[in-house]
């Protein structure tokens, strides 16, 4: 999995809950071009492939996995990411592939999918 470039997290936060000790922390992370070491919210199941990247680049909003963001003091897990439904069902709410070869590195000749 990896994890969104900070300028992608301080795209909001140069403006929003910037007072917080964790976005002060962020921001000094920013300014110095120091890796930020970053905690696991979710872990991912063994077998499958997932990037914030991807899913950024996609369009998605941060709120849609980790809830209303300008509400919470600390990212948590908000979605049974877990669970194969819970991906499924938002691919196919954005119309995007459900084929097994999406999410999954295995089988490589495995064209099904849920579409």
């Amino acid at each position: 999995m990896t994890f969104p470039a900070t300028e992608i997290c301080l795209s909001c936060h140069r403006m929003a809950a910037k007072d917080k000790p964790a976005i002060m922390d962020l921001q000094e992370f920013s300014k110095s071009g120091q890796r930020i070491p970053w905690l696991r919210v979710y872990a991912i199941t063994p077998g499958v492939s997932w990037s914030h990247r991807v899913h950024l680049d996609a369009g998605m909003q941060c709120e849609t996995c980790h809830g209303d963001m300008k509400q919470i003091e600390t990212v948590a897990e908000t979605k049974a990411i877990v669970a194969m439904a819970t991906c499924i069902g938002c691919h196919q709410a954005v119309a995007t592939s459900t084929k097994c070869v999406t999410c999954h590195a295995w089988p490589t000749d495995q064209v099904l999918g849920f579409d």
